[in-house]
């Protein structure tokens, strides 16, 4: 719903990217989009927006047996339509990322050695960890400007 997101998202290596309308509801009209886009619903399809009223959104945009996979990890009570689960899709909430750090973390670290990981690209901004720069994080990320901001001590 920002273009400043969609820029960025092209500069981390997205090859397509949707401006979903605020009016499109549980982003439907995305949806339409997706599948226009592919020819056919996408396999998986991730949330990542934080935003409860957009937890259903993934399943909208899977084919049938498809995943839908809610990165927020929401944590509070959030209305669906049953309906959008036709057929045989799952959907996960891997609150923390389902992350076995034992397992995960030298796979992710032999990842960002090779480049294929993008941990660096994705702070786009520091600023000194003081009232006035969390006010300027602050409202970088409101604007979507920055992907991350760091707040450096």
């Amino acid at each position: 719903m920002n273009p400043e997101r969609l820029k960025i998202a092209k500069r981390l290596g997205a090859t397509h990217t949707i401006l979903a309308s605020p009016a499109d509801q549980g982003l439907l009209q995305a949806a339409d989009e997706v599948r226009n886009l592919l020819g056919r619903r996408a396999d998986i399809a991730f949330e990542c927006s934080a935003v409860a009223s957009l937890a259903a959104a993934p399943l909208a945009m899977i084919c049938n047996g498809g995943m839908a996979i809610a990165v927020s990890g929401f944590e509070e009570v959030v209305p669906i339509d049953m309906r959008l689960f036709e057929f045989d899709k799952t959907y996960i909430n891997p609150l923390y990322g389902g992350c076995d750090p034992g397992a995960d973390f030298n796979t992710l670290l032999a990842h960002y050695a090779a480049g294929t990981l993008k941990i660096d690209e994705l702070v786009t901004a520091t600023y000194p960890l003081t009232a006035e720069g969390l006010n300027a994080a602050l409202e970088a990320m409101r604007l979507g400007t920055n992907t991350k901001s760091v707040l450096v001590p």
